[in-house]
């Protein structure tokens, strides 16, 4: 299997070059060439598997040039998780509702299932060619930690982090600044996350800046979702939701079902109080509801879907800066006005969504994206024709919610018992009662604090640690030991920079 660039399909790459080399020429992104369709053998097979076992079978689907050994041993990583058997969880709401829990890795968001493996990919990767490498990442809260988390102390990559000043939740960045390994640096940017994100992609297609790291013995790299990498391992969770629900009966072994029979009405209880209800009604697919920042979590669910996964509708939650909601409800992408509002999601506060333009190409081919991306480089602005749009709609919905609407969602659902954090609120707009539903919950509430306060109590949070650990104790949710440990580590690392400052503060670490 090959990948091949978004703007440029006879520019094609083995999987091993291009997480090395994560940007294709002309601006484009690598993508699969084509994508495995996994049959109802596969899937049946796969119910006695762990999510491991799982998660290999899988990507040796691809037929990758990266031997399955190496897998192996990457997925090894998820050993570090809460459950070592399995990294994710999957609890009952009501119904008709689930939700998926992405955040039980070291760095308690959903960035770790993809970021501990990848790492453990490139560490891997290079060792075996003998060369070392600078991964970078920008970051809107959650990759940033976990891209820390995964490389630190590692002999053969030094990783730099770049974060908007301001731009994410203290906890988030707390996990940056107090990460004491060597080999690390994290960079405080003065701009928002699409200035950061704009910095990294100039600093990757630099060849002023890479000859420099050439000379430093350093090739270049990034753990963003600009790699196709992290893609990879997004696309398996919701491939594993979808034979869980079907080992569980929650999902019809039927195939054959009219669409009119597609979905069975169920009770219209949303909370946590319906979770012991016994599972009455059968369904044929089941609806995802994506948090949707930078879009790499939601085209996993896309390729999920069209690698056999019993997915129906994708729907995109967005909040305030909702450039997704007008993309797929009215086939414009327009940033001519647009100014990034500050929320109480802050991984969400993105305009420019990266992975967009891998579902562009996948649905409408290389030649169309080319022209669309062009468009918004050059216009700050494309649209998509009716029938273009009437596609994505096939699949898609999108909403989105403003900050009050969100802490609604979070108090509703804390009087039910379940603590969710910003970013999973947003989904709740989007259930639907009369379709099975799985929320995808990205974050561990513990990390935004003030946030949750100022919806389950209706007022500030003057004293972080202590309004978090009368949550926990109200709520029964532990703070794990990584979180308590902040409040008492020194800061590391203090430097914030102008975007012009960027390439020039980084050298100076790095010949030190």
């Amino acid at each position: 299997m090959k990948l091949v660039s978004t703007r440029d399909f006879s520019q094609k790459a083995d999987l091993s070059y291009a997480l090395l080399n994560p940007s294709a020429s002309g601006g484009g992104l690598f993508s699969p060439e084509r994508l495995p369709l996994l049959s109802e053998d596969f899937f049946k097979q796969c119910e006695d598997l762990s999510y491991k076992q799982i998660a290999l079978k899988i990507i040796e689907s691809f037929d990758f040039d990266v031997s399955s050994e190496v897998f192996e041993d990457a997925l090894k990583r998820y050993d570090k998780f809460e459950n070592p058997a399995c990294p994710v969880q999957i609890k009952k709401l009501s119904e008709n509702a689930y939700i998926l829990e992405l955040y039980h890795g070291p760095t308690l968001a959903f960035k770790d299932m993809a970021l501990q493996p990848f790492g453990a990919l490139l560490k891997s990767i290079a060792k075996a060619r003998n060369e070392k490498f600078l991964i970078m990442c920008a970051t809107s809260g959650d990759t940033g930690p976990a891209t820390l988390e995964a490389f630190a102390d590692d002999e053969n990559i030094k990783a730099v982090c770049l974060y908007p000043q301001g731009g994410t939740s203290e906890i988030q960045c707390q996990q940056m600044v107090k990460q004491s390994a060597a080999n690390l640096k994290i960079l405080g940017v003065r701009g928002n996350f699409d200035d950061t994100q704009r910095a990294l992609k100039s600093l990757l297609a630099d060849e002023d800046f890479k000859n420099e790291l050439a000379r430093a013995n350093l090739n270049l790299s990034a753990a963003n979702s600009v790699n196709f990498g992290r893609i990879l391992f997004q696309i398996i969770y919701y491939l594993y939701a979808s034979i869980y629900f079907s080992k569980h009966g929650v999902l019809s072994p039927e195939q054959n079902l009219k669409q009119s029979d597609q979905y069975t009405t169920c009770g219209k209880n949303f909370g946590a109080a319906g979770a012991n209800s016994a599972q009455s009604a059968k369904f044929n697919t089941f609806d995802v509801i994506v948090p949707s920042g930078n879009f790499g979590n939601a085209l996993g669910a896309y390729f999920a879907k069209k690698m056999g996964a019993k997915i129906g509708k994708i729907k995109i939650a967005s909040n305030a800066n909702n450039i997704l909601t007008e993309l797929f409800t009215r086939g414009i992408y327009d940033l001519r006005k647009r100014e990034l509002i500050r929320t109480i999601s802050p991984a969400m506060d993105i305009l420019i969504s990266s992975n967009v333009e891998r579902l562009l190409s996948n649905m409408f081919g290389d030649a169309r994206t080319s022209e669309l991306m062009q468009s918004l480089a050059r216009d700050k602005f494309y649209k998509l024709s009716a029938s273009e749009l009437a596609k994505l709609r096939e699949i898609f919905e999108a909403d989105f919610c403003d900050d009050a609407q969100c802490a609604k969602f979070i108090k509703q659902e804390s009087s039910h018992g379940v603590l969710i954090d910003p970013h999973t609120a947003t989904c709740f707009k989007l259930l639907n009662e009369s379709r099975l539903n799985l929320v995808i919950s990205t974050a561990k509430w513990i990390k935004f604090t003030p946030s949750m306060i100022g919806a389950i109590k209706g007022r500030a949070c003057e004293d972080e640690r202590a309004d978090m650990i009368a949550l926990s104790k109200e709520f029964r949710s532990d703070i794990p030991p990584q979180i308590s440990r902040l409040f008492s580590a020194p800061q590391v690392h203090s430097s914030v920079v102008e975007q012009s400052e960027i390439k020039n503060a980084i050298m100076e670490w790095i010949k030190k």
